[in-house]
């Protein structure tokens, strides 16, 4: 990491003489460097532009280098200060201790004080690095830990000692939610990867967001409520960060877009609606972003004619009508296609029943295997080429030759 020095010196002379050392001992590297040639120029400076460390001479012209340290003060504690001076005038060095000056030194500048000072300086911003960083990471884990205890809606532990310090209503911040689902573990990847990933995100949606991984196979994008985006456009680029996974990992990625949150629609209601979405994707063919649709009140999801699809299927087979097991059969898998609310294991289960009345009287090894990969299909229309692979060998059994 480089930090940034501003060094004001009104004589060219003694502020080359400071590259010079920083060059001689190797430490010029870590720095990247602004000059101002007067006191205005450095308040101007300090005023508009982030710095890490101040070099200042005392005499200057417009403002004093303890005027400049004095304003630098009101802002930042913290911010190193080194006043160098031709002058080894009692009330500077006072000044400069009441303003917590890491070293007063006296030009021509001695090489080995200049170094001792540079030394400790630079492990105080290091020192200073680490404890931010240590504090963006703290603060990171106890928002992202409120944010899954709030989707989940688990109790929350007190966080009356939390609260001064952290504004825990960012949770009403929140537009939309975006749950990615990987079928294979995919979060589980090293930082770097992680953070490329976010990066890619941060680039299709160009929007603000925050990002919270929950598992190795699920993360959820939270949509920050300064944007209102269209329902198709989002559609449309979650399509393209899509195609753009699977183009980079190799990899399907499904995602699910809630309905706007709003004071009746929270965030837990969101996260529960989209697990359910994602678990959709079973009745999907080739479809990856899906979006939360009005339910169809005409409609209904109830399974109540599988028993008797069983049972008509059951009579087809014993009296070997294979035209009419067909259209059965079709008919169960249009229904289980347009009904997406039952679970994918109760399908399993159905299928599976299926599967024993096509093998009926048949060696169980083959049952146990159809049954086996009907349970490792990642979507329904796979079940489907089972069963079709299954009716063939029946058809084959009974003599017919037409499906």
């Amino acid at each position: 990491m480089t930090y940034h020095m501003l060094i004001a010196e009104d004589e060219l002379e003694e502020f080359k003489l400071v590259l010079y050392l920083l060059k001689q001992l190797n430490i010029d590297s870590l720095f990247r460097i602004t000059h101002a040639s007067n006191g205005k120029q450095a308040l101007n400076i300090l005023e508009n532009t982030p710095i890490d460390l101040l070099l200042t001479d005392i005499e200057m012209p417009f403002a004093s280098g303890l005027q400049i340290a004095s304003r630098v003060r009101q802002k930042n504690s913290d911010l190193p200060i080194i006043f160098f001076s031709c002058y080894d005038n009692f009330s500077y060095a006072k000044t400069a201790i009441s303003v917590h000056a890491c070293n007063y030194l006296l030009k021509p500048l001695d090489p080995m004080e200049f170094q001792k000072t540079m030394m400790h300086v630079i492990d105080l911003l290091q020192k200073s690095e680490a404890n931010k960083k240590s504090l963006e990471s703290r603060s990171i884990a106890i928002k992202n830990h409120y944010l899954y205890l709030t989707l989940n809606r688990m109790p929350f532990p007190d966080l009356s000692s939390l609260e001064a310090e952290y504004d825990f209503s960012f949770v009403n911040n929140y537009s939309r939610i975006l749950l990615f689902h990987f079928d294979e573990p995919f979060f589980d990847c090293d930082a770097t990867t992680s953070n490329k990933f976010i990066e890619n995100l941060q680039k299709q949606f160009q929007i603000p967001f925050d990002f919270l991984n929950l598992d190795s196979s699920q993360s959820i994008l939270l949509l920050k409520d300064s944007v209102e985006l269209t329902s198709s456009y989002l559609v449309e680029t979650c399509q393209k960060v899509q195609d753009r996974i699977y183009k980079l990992y190799h990899i399907k990625c499904y995602i699910a877009i809630s309905s706007q949150l709003s004071d009746n629609y929270f965030l837990a209601d969101a996260y529960e609606d989209m697990s359910s979405l994602i678990e959709t994707r079973f009745f999907s063919r080739d479809r990856y972003v899906l979006i939360k649709e009005a339910q169809n009140k005409g409609k209904t999801d109830k399974p109540d004619f599988c028993s008797k699809l069983l049972a008509d299927i059951e009579a087809d087979i014993d009296t070997n009508n294979i035209k009419k097991l067909q259209n059965d059969i079709a008919n169960l898998n249009r229904a289980f296609e347009q009904c997406k609310s039952i679970s994918h294991i109760y399908v399993r289960f159905i299928y599976s029943k299926l599967l024993q009345l096509l093998y009926k009287n048949q060696p169980r090894a083959e049952l146990v295997k159809d049954i086996e990969q009907i349970y490792s299909c990642s979507s329904i229309f796979e079940i489907e080429r089972i069963i079709a692979v299954a009716l063939s060998k029946l058809q084959t059994r009974l003599g017919c030759k037409n499906l």
